[in-house]
């Protein structure tokens, strides 16, 4: 239960805290001026990284103040965010920027005795570092974080990078059973994906240095705690694959800029984003294909965390995934092209008037079985447990908020936490289910209905933004990979397998409603304030 409340907390705090720092950045002129290397077209306030210390910090004052262990990394946290938050009012040099960099991280090695004391081979081999673990723990953390300053060039992006990072440091510390490390990932996950609420394409803020330093530092920091030697001997490999997008796209800047006699901290346009850009992506593409594989190679980490025997098949795999992102992008190959042939062949097999037909209908039969699984999400309600129930509340109050926003990424935020919905009105109607056995086989003749009608829809209505399209959603399937990961005893118990396939099916089904005209949103918005009503009725029981 601390691991909901922790994530809910940073997250409300962050939502809340970025229309105030909104407003103050911009009466005191901290804002982000477009310029012939800027991406973005107004100017745009940068001080949206406050609310992600801010949150962080509440969650730490709450449920983690009594951990000594990690109260050196939270001073370098918030001595480097304070570098951060000076740079973005009055613009520091770089080397006041360093030295404060690396003041932080000597007060986090110090105080929480972080050290790289050997490098692990990938065949098990091991390499004492001696009178050299405390120069490379000093460049490992300045460097993690210049990385994650200099992947923040896209709206979202280092956000996100920072997002899947910080889930599978998570994942990994779950995995050996530490617990308040997996308390702070969960807090800065909260805290990150509520800034995102507002940073994603087009951004109302930006989180500038503050943010970039801070979620940077905490992962070079994180990254060290016990260098995972629990789980492998693979000791730096895990983190630098997981963080492997903005060290390499650093890594190759620096060399760049050196090759061309510039200095190493001077700006450009050649960073990947950049790259993606100039290829012909638009920004949301950009972003995505970013998230994706900063989210593969997070997924290998892990994996190869768990069991290094894994690598032999890991490793191919991910060889292979990168090679055809690669070639997508390079016009080698061009899968939408393959779905725009098959869409012609299919123009041949069924008339236009037919396919808007069962698009128009197909649409109005999804409505029937959504609102079944509605109408089991609020029997259960009243006897749900406490985590479930407060599960619940929180995400029904966040989407209610996203659908009266008048921000103009509200929208993206909403798909994306309609997985959340799906995924707990699942379960929820699972309950009922398995309590009244009479319902099964209702409930499977509607489920498949469902499938079948977005089946229809998908294939016929011939619209991308049907499927997963947004940055936001990629995130999604990280959280799918990582049942992988859990426990065995937790996917029997749980059927996690079972439900998260039924609950992409009823996400896809709520984004097309979504999509959809005002007369079908409506029964979705009437069911959504019903199971708010039951939930506030329950709560006087």
């Amino acid at each position: 239960m601390a691991y909901i409340f922790s994530f809910a907390i940073a997250l409300a705090v962050a939502m809340l805290m970025i229309p105030p720092i909104k407003k103050l950045a911009m009466s005191w002129g901290v804002v982000d001026v477009p310029n012939e290397r800027k991406v973005h077209l107004v100017q745009t306030p940068r001080m949206g990284g406050l609310a992600i210390v801010l949150a962080f910090m509440v969650v730490w004052v709450l449920f983690l103040r009594q951990e000594s262990r990690f109260l050196g990394i939270v001073a370098g946290m918030l001595i480097v965010a304070l570098v951060g938050f000076l740079d973005d009012a009055f613009h520091l040099s770089a080397r006041w920027k360093f030295l404060g960099q690396f003041l932080a991280a000597g007060v986090a090695i110090y105080f929480a005795d972080l050290r790289i004391d050997f490098l692990g081979g990938v065949i098990g081999s091991q390499y004492e570092l001696g009178f050299l673990s405390v120069p490379l723990t000093l460049i490992w953390i300045v460097g993690i974080t210049n990385a994650i300053n200099l992947s923040d060039g896209l709206d979202g992006l280092a956000g996100g990078i920072s997002f899947i990072a910080l889930a599978s440091f998570g994942m990994l510390a779950y995995q050996r059973g530490d617990l308040p490390l997996v308390l702070i990932c969960m807090a800065l996950l909260g805290a990150t994906l509520g800034f995102l609420r507002y940073n994603t394409h087009p951004a109302d803020i930006f989180m500038g240095d503050t943010g970039s330093l801070f979620l940077g530092f905490s992962l070079g920091t994180l990254s060290l705690v016990g260098n995972f030697k629990s789980l492998t001997t693979l000791t730096l490999i895990t983190p630098i694959l997981v963080l492997l997008i903005p060290i390499a796209d650093t890594t190759w800047a620096i060399i760049r800029r050196l090759w061309e006699g510039r200095s190493p901290f001077s700006a450009d346009k050649k960073h990947l984003h950049h790259r993606l850009l100039a290829l012909g992506m638009d920004h949301t593409q950009s972003v995505s294909v970013i998230y994706a594989l900063s989210a593969a190679l997070s997924v290998t980490a892990v994996l190869l965390a768990e069991s290094s025997h894994f690598k032999f098949v890991l490793i191919p795999l991910l060889v292979l995934f990168l090679a055809m992102v690669a070639l997508q992008i390079f016009g080698a190959l061009n899968f939408f092209r393959w779905a725009e042939h098959w869409s012609e062949r299919l123009d041949g097999w069924v008339s236009s008037h037919l396919q808007s037909h069962i698009a128009y209908w197909s649409m109005r039969v999804i409505l029937i079985p959504v609102l079944f699984y509605f109408i089991l999400f609020a029997i259960a309600l009243p006897s749900a447990s406490l985590q479930i129930f407060g599960a619940s509340a929180f995400v029904l109050i966040l989407i209610g908020i996203q659908f009266v926003s008048k921000s103009p990424n509200s929208e993206g935020f909403l798909v994306f936490s309609l997985f959340f919905l799906a995924s707990l009105v699942l379960f929820n109607a699972q309950m009922v289910v398995t309590q009244a056995a009479w319902l099964a086989p209702i409930e499977r003749i509607f489920f498949y209905l469902l499938l079948v009608s977005i089946l229809a829809h998908v294939v016929f209505q011939k619209k991308r933004d049907l499927i997963l399209t947004t940055p936001l959603e990629i995130m999604i399937l990280v959280l799918l990979v990582g049942v992988t990961f859990m426990p065995l005893e937790w996917r029997d118990s749980m059927q996690i397998s079972f439900l998260l396939f039924r609950s992409i099916v009823l996400f896809m089904a709520l984004k097309i409603l979504l999509l959809a005209t005002e007369k079908l949103k409506r029964p979705v918005v009437s069911a959504l304030a019903s199971s708010l009503m039951i939930l506030a009725v329950s709560l006087l029981r």
